[in-house]
């Protein structure tokens, strides 16, 4: 800014004359007028003159705000911080919920400056603080990244977010995805709380890894994404008709339509422990609570879909079947039809983009493996899960 610029060369050359008809009469916080100009004004006799022209300034007779103002317009640093604090006393808070922009802070004060926004709410701008500096083979700001994270998952930020949000949400928890020192219950916690920046299509967003795994053992989760995203089976039309009149607020939507991505794309399948064994007990157990909390919700038909999407994540992890037989039975079982058919159409789509082959050697080779794949289960009295199978092959 020309004025900015201008009002820092008469600051470099200015003396305690200039300060006393400049200051504080035109320290204001409005960005018009003499705003840019004193801004560049202070940074000019900060230059010239150092910390010591700040604690030469008599600021008894001065009002909360132009004090407040003057710090703003000094630069981001603790420095600056611990005036606010002696100087402001109990109103230190003003400065923080005023600053914006923090993007000229230097990495040992992001610590203080992380602290200092969150204890506003301001969760957004520490997010901002701390973005630019996170790298993923470094832990140095890893427990900082964890106290942001921590006052979203709680509810303590109410700043709003910032042009750099959704680029420093995803890079934050991947970060913290990526450190071997955070727990991954808290991991799936986090990805919880921001699911509405998840990447589910190759952008810059992060992956829900440990959410996806969390939701297939933690049933309470699970069914509170289910409930999240569908309706009850007997009310849906009525309820789907009052909201032609009546929709979601778009952030509402927004935030079903991630979950439906989660259930969509990002989930795990039930009964696998950390080292990759599957467990027919927990399995059994998992199984048995979702579906009798969707049966009490009147969303079983809902949950038996998207059970019967989550088990192709169990494809080839079998012992002697290329799917674990407990699964397998519990498609097969009457009344869980939709179970079978949704997991056919996941296989199906689990093929991926697909080409035309004018040779005819890649649909030739895809469908004998699904033929095979349909006679192993047509052995083990897998009838059902046979024919969706073989479905494939020939489609």
């Amino acid at each position: 800014d020309k004025s900015e610029f201008a009002g820092y060369l008469i600051g470099l050359i200015s003396d305690d004359s200039d300060d006393l008809r400049l200051i504080p009469r035109h320290l204001s916080d409005s960005k018009d007028g003499l705003y840019w100009p004193m801004v560049g004004y202070v940074k000019g006799r900060l230059e010239s003159k150092g910390w010591e022209w700040v604690d030469s300034i008599n600021m008894s007779k001065w009002n909360i705000e132009s004090i407040t103002t003057l710090f703003l317009m000094l630069p981001f640093q603790k420095e600056v911080w611990a005036r606010v604090k002696e100087i402001l006393g109990e109103n230190k808070n003003l400065y923080w919920a005023k600053k914006e922009h923090p993007y000229d802070v230097k990495i040992s004060d992001v610590p203080d400056a992380v602290d200092g926004f969150l204890s506003v709410g301001c969760g957004y701008k520490a997010l901002d603080v701390i973005g630019r500096f996170i790298k993923s083979e470094t832990d140095n700001l890893v427990e900082e990244s964890r106290r942001i994270m921590k006052a979203f998952v709680e509810g303590r930020v109410h700043d709003n977010p910032t042009t750099m949000t959704d680029y420093y949400v995803g890079a934050v928890v991947s970060y913290i995805q990526a450190s071997k020192s955070v727990p991954d219950d808290e991991k799936a916690q986090i990805e919880w709380a921001f699911i509405d920046f998840a990447d589910w299509h190759g952008g810059h967003g992060f992956k829900a890894t440990y959410l996806g795994a969390k939701l297939a053992t933690d049933v309470n989760l699970f069914c509170e994404a289910v409930r999240l995203v569908y309706l009850p089976e007997k009310d849906a039309k009525k309820i789907k008709e009052s909201r032609k009149d009546n929709p979601l607020p778009n952030a509402e939507q927004h935030r079903i339509e991630n979950v439906w991505n989660l259930l969509e794309y990002g989930m795990h399948a039930p009964g696998f422990g950390v080292d990759g064994k599957f467990n027919s007990v927990e399995f059994k157990y998992w199984v048995k609570k979702v579906l009798s909390v969707a049966k009490k919700e009147d969303r079983l038909f809902s949950t038996k879909g998207v059970l019967g999407r989550m088990f192709i994540n169990a494809v080839n992890k079998g012992e002697d079947f290329w799917l674990p037989h407990e699964i397998a039975m519990l498609m097969e079982k009457k009344g869980n039809s939709r179970m079978l058919h949704s997991f056919g159409v996941a296989m199906f789509n689990s093929r991926g983009v697909h080409f035309v082959d004018k040779t005819g050697k890649e649909d030739a080779q895809l469908a004998e493996k699904y033929e095979k794949m349909a006679d192993e289960a047509e052995g083990f009295g897998y009838n059902g899960l046979a024919r969706e199978v073989r479905r494939i092959a020939t489609s």
